[in-house]
């Protein structure tokens, strides 16, 4: 159960996400960002949690033991909704590292006395960047209205986006410590049952053998995996 657990979640963590597409160069705003937006695509189905379930749940079947079944699906489970959530966070910050680049090279370019349209070609701003899409749009509209050049909103944008993700990057850091300090106390019960087959006992022949034994490891599977979610959208 554990070999399953940790390949799946190993495997989810390094899984390779796309970048962002090519720029939208028409700002055309309104259509959110899908899966492909945050990097997670290939794995971003709904079914990919209960496949994963399913799949950690299939030895335990094969063997005739309900109980070990049960637990592991509920342990893999959790792990991988855990595990997308992350990449769905690290996703969500390159891109915003990306459309940040993307906006402060726009502004080299119209300081360069490139044309607005230039310059979108060269900065590439990522189409998945809706709200900068957004409130790029309306900063050309203000300064037409109001006649202020557009590289001056530019900037002014350019630093709010700086701004933003350095936020992001420290926000990232300082929960660093809790965000592993779940994964650790999730990995203690696992521990214990290691622990106990090194002293020479067969703990999970007694949790799945008997119903007392059957309660208390699903009772224990179902608090630990709790503590896992519950931990994990803390920190989000």
């Amino acid at each position: 159960m554990l070999t399953v657990v940790l390949v799946v979640a190993a495997g989810l963590l390094i899984w390779p996400a796309p970048g962002p597409r090519a720029p939208g160069r028409s700002l055309r705003p309104g259509r959110g960002p899908g899966p492909a937006a945050i990097g997670v695509g290939r794995i971003s189905g709904r079914w990919i949690v209960p496949a994963i379930a399913g799949t950690a749940a299939a030895p335990g079947m094969l063997a005739g033991s309900v109980p070990i079944a049960v637990a592991s699906a509920l342990l893999a489970g959790s792990c991988v909704a855990v595990v997308r959530g992350e990449l769905r966070t690290r996703a969500a910050r390159r891109l915003d590292d990306a459309a940040a680049a993307a906006v402060r090279t726009l502004v080299r370019e119209l300081r360069a006395g490139a044309s607005p349209e230039s310059g979108l070609r060269v900065a590439e701003v990522p189409a998945e960047a809706v709200e900068v899409h957004r409130r790029l749009t309306d900063g050309r509209v203000l300064a037409e209205r109001f006649g202020l050049p557009w590289v001056v909103v530019l900037e002014a944008l350019a630093r709010d986006l700086d701004d933003l993700a350095a936020v992001g990057r420290a926000r990232a850091g300082q929960l660093a410590g809790p965000r592993l300090s779940g994964w650790v106390l999730a990995a203690l019960p696992v521990l214990g049952i290691l622990l106990g087959y090194g002293m020479g006992a067969d703990p999970l022949a007694v949790l799945a053998g008997s119903g007392a034994g059957a309660v208390l490891l699903l009772t224990g599977v179902a608090l630990t995996c709790a503590g896992l979610l519950w931990t994990a959208r803390i920190v989000r």
